[in-house]
């Protein structure tokens, strides 16, 4: 097995992550989520563009796997209707994705990255990494 030099990062998808007794169910929502990433500009950029909770973005953006490499993203509840700066808006959670720890590995990694408190109100983010043979 060669060794993997890059993956693909697709960011699938946030969704709103709610509590039913002891069960947790997944409700897709509306919520004015503006989302930041860090470490990519076209990241960054695409994901500005969408401020809705749930979504879908396609392209996968290639990154050189070693050990400083990082992604970090971050999301924010503003107003979907006013240009507001970031800093303006709530931080509802972060996660840092360390690109060095994917395994040498032909299969995809879905990954699951929870963003927020104990009560599963703030959101998810399921990050797609997806090694490049």
């Amino acid at each position: 097995m060669k060794s993997v030099e890059e993956i693909g990062l697709s960011v699938k998808c946030i969704r709103n992550l709610i509590q039913v007794k002891n069960d947790i169910t997944l409700q897709n929502f509306n919520n004015p989520y503006m989302i930041i990433a860090y470490g990519d500009k076209k990241i960054c950029q695409k994901l500005k563009s969408n401020k809705f909770g749930f979504f879908n973005i396609n392209e996968k953006y290639y990154f050189v796997l070693n050990e400083s490499k990082k992604l970090k993203i971050q999301v924010y509840n503003v107003k979907c209707d006013q240009e507001a700066k970031v800093e303006s808006g709530e931080l509802l959670g972060s996660v840092n994705i360390y690109l060095k720890y994917i395994l040498d590995s032909f299969h995809d990694h879905d990954q699951f990255f929870e963003l927020g408190n104990e009560s599963y109100t703030s959101g998810q983010i399921l990050v797609n990494l997806q090694p490049v043979c």
